[in-house]
């Protein structure tokens, strides 16, 4: 598996997390994951 394919695995992984939070209450935790989620994506893509 390529370092691009971790990292969107990673990033999948923190924006479901987050967005689930999101759900239970929890608005800074649920902010901090999905913004750590798309910096991941955005590795992502410059690394692939």
């Amino acid at each position: 598996m390529t370092l691009a394919g971790v990292f969107d695995i990673a990033s999948f992984a923190l924006g479901t997390t987050g967005t689930f939070i999101l759900f239970k209450g929890s608005l800074r935790l649920a902010l901090t994951l999905i913004a750590a989620s798309l910096v991941l994506q955005i590795a992502a893509q410059s690394a692939g």
